[in-house]
């Protein structure tokens, strides 16, 4: 289990691959595409096991949402949001390499996000982005606006924050760690031409028959 910072993720997976040595790797797998494509190449060449720590896909809640949307329930996919904000508190930042680089909420953060989002609504084909630093002027950046276009044609958007005052985010949203107060609040909006789907509260709006445009169930 390689649960040390991002930036050595590579070096200390490849050592262990090249020894026989399977490894389950804390997100995000690397900090760069080409030392996450190592690892992977090195796993498959010597058949040896390589896995990412994307627990989020084995929550119940996100299980069940899975069953919904392959169900076809939704229709057609069409749109997701994702909000992914929060304030870290200062302490947090005096370790150096959260300040660097591969530390920010990005990759320490939305990489849960943007793999579920895959998980739920298929591979992205194509990603545009923007960041800023402009809060706490670190090296790395505090705040991005994601936005994703997946194969059948579904857009996507993201937006991550580790410096607002606000609880729309699965950590504390879906009560998965005790060290996390639990708001009652949502953190994905997942829209289909027949219903949409939110989550972790999974609230479910559907089209008529209901008597309203749109109707709530859980």
């Amino acid at each position: 289990m390689i649960a040390t910072p991002n930036v050595t993720h590579a070096r200390i997976a490849t050592d262990c691959l090249e020894r026989g040595v399977g490894v389950i790797v804390e997100k995000p797998i690397a900090h760069t595409v080409e030392d996450a494509q190592h690892i992977c190449d090195i796993s498959r060449s010597k058949d040896i096991p390589a896995l990412v720590g994307h627990h989020r896909r084995y929550n119940p809640i996100v299980r069940h949402a899975k069953q919904i949307i392959d169900s076809g329930k939704l229709g057609r996919p069409v749109a997701a949001t994702v909000l992914c904000t929060w304030r870290k508190p200062d302490e947090y930042f005096n370790v150096v390499w959260r300040r660097e680089p591969g530390g920010g909420p990005i990759l320490m953060n939305a990489i849960h996000d943007i793999d579920l989002l895959r998980h739920l609504f298929g591979e992205i084909e194509s990603v545009q982005a923007l960041v800023s630093n402009a809060v706490r002027r670190f090296v790395v950046e505090d705040t991005s606006a994601i936005i994703c276009k997946f194969r059948n044609g579904a857009v996507g958007t993201i937006t991550v924050s580790d410096t607002t005052a606000a609880p729309w985010n699965w950590d504390l949203n879906a009560g998965e760690a005790e060290h996390f107060p639990r708001q009652d609040a949502n953190a994905y909006f997942l829209s289909g031409t027949e219903a949409s789907i939110t989550l972790p509260r999974l609230e479910i709006w559907e089209r008529p028959p209901c008597p309203a445009p749109a109707c709530l169930h859980t």
